[in-house]
């Protein structure tokens, strides 16, 4: 090999070397590895506290005190999927993020439209600058909130309403995954089916005049919180530092 080809191997090779690395476990713990004012920007996807505790506002106002007093109290109710982890995170989180990230940086944290005005309060109270908010909209949701027409339905029926002989309801297959489901009229493939169950479908006048009517909006939108912490001066002086 010539020594023009060996050096244009080395400039390959030392292109090719990872600037990047993953590290796993508790990010608060994580955080404490690195020295303030480090990063450039942090892009996350934190737990949203997708349960009841948050639609209750007893609850919301007794975790908003103890933010205000500077605690570490967090909704505690399982949350999206019945999971342990979707659990918010609170300022307590959010000011060792704060810590590491340069002045002027940016933050951008996906959230749900149910709970994003927690996860904002969470950040002002930890230092950040709440910016301005990007609608990442998709179209493939559907409502998970009740269906008025099915429980109409399944309470007719324990009052005693038979539907028709000509009438099917639907059966629904629950897998493994974090409780999610297919209908088998869907045709869709699954692995690792556990249970099946019923799903009444409108046969009573009643029922079938709400049938498809939920309790909730279809989501087709995900907030993106753009957060960013503050510096002194000016933008142009920030950048002249950093």
């Amino acid at each position: 090999m010539t020594k023009r080809k060996a050096k244009t191997a080395a400039q390959k090779a030392q292109n090719l070397t990872p600037t990047w690395q993953m590290l796993c476990g508790d990010s608060k713990k994580v955080l404490e590895q690195f020295p303030d004012n480090h990063f450039d920007s942090v892009v996350t996807d934190p737990p949203y506290s997708l349960s009841s505790e948050t639609l209750d506002t007893q609850s919301v106002i007794k975790v908003m005190q103890s933010w205000l007093g500077n605690g570490s109290a967090q909704f505690t109710e399982r949350g999206y999927g019945n999971e342990a982890w979707d659990v918010m995170p609170g300022p307590e989180t959010w000011k060792q993020v704060y810590r590491v990230m340069k002045p002027g940086s940016y933050l951008a944290a996906f959230s749900a439209s149910r709970t994003d005005d927690l996860l904002k309060m969470a950040l002002r109270l930890s230092g950040f600058e709440v910016v301005d908010t990007i609608a990442y909209v998709y179209r493939n949701g559907f409502p998970k909130a009740v269906d008025i027409g099915r429980a109409l339905e399944k309470r007719l029926r324990t009052w005693g309403h038979q539907p028709p002989q000509s009438h099917n309801d639907s059966v629904r297959v629950q897998t493994e995954l974090s409780g999610s489901s297919y209908v088998k009229s869907l045709k869709r493939q699954v692995k690792r089916p556990q249970t099946e169950q019923v799903v009444l479908e409108p046969s009573h006048e009643l029922s079938q005049k709400w049938a498809d009517y939920h309790t909730h909006l279809k989501p087709s939108y995900q907030p993106i919180v753009i957060a960013r912490k503050p510096h002194g001066g000016t933008t142009l002086d920030n950048i002249m530092v950093n």
